[in-house]
């Protein structure tokens, strides 16, 4: 029927669509399928693991306007180590990283990180000094 083939055409068009957004991503890895479902690294959305999704938002956020100057990681702990790789490319770009992390307190911090702990909620102490709570 005349619907039918309105809908394939519909179905090809999307398709082409999304073969042309994959192959002009600037995301290296980030794919979209004929179904529409996004992919990174050859792995479903639903089946990434954090490790990827901070590589992803990392790479998002490099696609921020020129000048912004500031990266957001959220679940900083499941970076383990690579975090100071994360530093490191700030420090060369000259970006400012907001990173959340969950655990304990390292017992060394590099001078150039600051480092806020936060306990019920309130701010109780930093790598400089302890910090009254926030009012």
């Amino acid at each position: 029927t005349m619907c039918e083939r309105g809908i394939d055409k519909l179905r090809l068009e999307r398709v082409a669509m999304l073969a042309d957004i994959s192959a002009s991503c600037p995301i290296s890895g980030l794919t979209f399928g004929d179904d529409g479902q996004m992919r990174y690294e050859e792995t479903d959305a639903g089946m990434l693991s954090t490790s990827q999704l901070m590589c992803l938002s990392s790479a998002l956020s490099d696609l921020y306007p020129d000048g912004l100057g500031i990266e957001l990681i959220d679940r900083g702990e499941s970076l383990g180590r690579s975090i100071y790789e994360f530093v490191a490319r700030a420090e060369a770009e000259e970006k400012t990283i907001l990173a959340t992390i969950v655990g304990e307190r390292p017992a060394v911090v590099p001078e150039n990180i600051g480092v806020f702990v936060v306990v019920d909620g309130t701010v109780t102490g930093s790598n400089e000094s302890d910090v009254s709570p926030c009012g």
